[in-house]
């Protein structure tokens, strides 16, 4: 019944695993985007470098437009958990896949700043 989660324990437990897996997603995404700055801020101009840049662009744009879709559905099941009455998994799913979204433009824009660096 809404309102009454503790009437499923496990669909609790599910909410929650799903909401700190989509935390844990944002969180390796920060730390790939790290990871992306730092071989950024050490590109030089080199032909070689320019194919599998662009190819990283292409999966960082793939990768946006998936986080896209997936706000999409996380902005549809938090209304749908809060009136379940899972209302902090709600607020947990919305601020996850923000920070997954924003991760995920941060690292397009960085890949995009690759490429024109080490594009002769």
């Amino acid at each position: 019944r809404p309102g009454q989660p503790d009437n499923d324990p496990s669909l609790r437990w599910d909410i929650q695993r799903f909401t700190r897996d989509l935390a844990q997603l944002a969180r390796d995404t920060q730390w790939r985007l790290s990871d992306l700055r730092n071989l950024t801020a050490q590109a030089e101009k080199d032909e070689t470098l320019v194919s599998p840049a662009t190819r990283l662009l292409n999966a960082a744009r793939q990768f946006k437009s998936e986080t896209n879709w997936l706000g999409m559905d996380a902005r549809f099941a938090h209304f749908d958990f809060i009136r379940a009455g899972y209302t902090f998994e709600g607020m947990d799913l919305d601020r996850n896949s923000r920070d997954l979204d924003s991760n995920a433009q941060d690292l397009q824009t960085e890949a995009d700043r690759l490429l024109a660096k080490v594009r002769p």
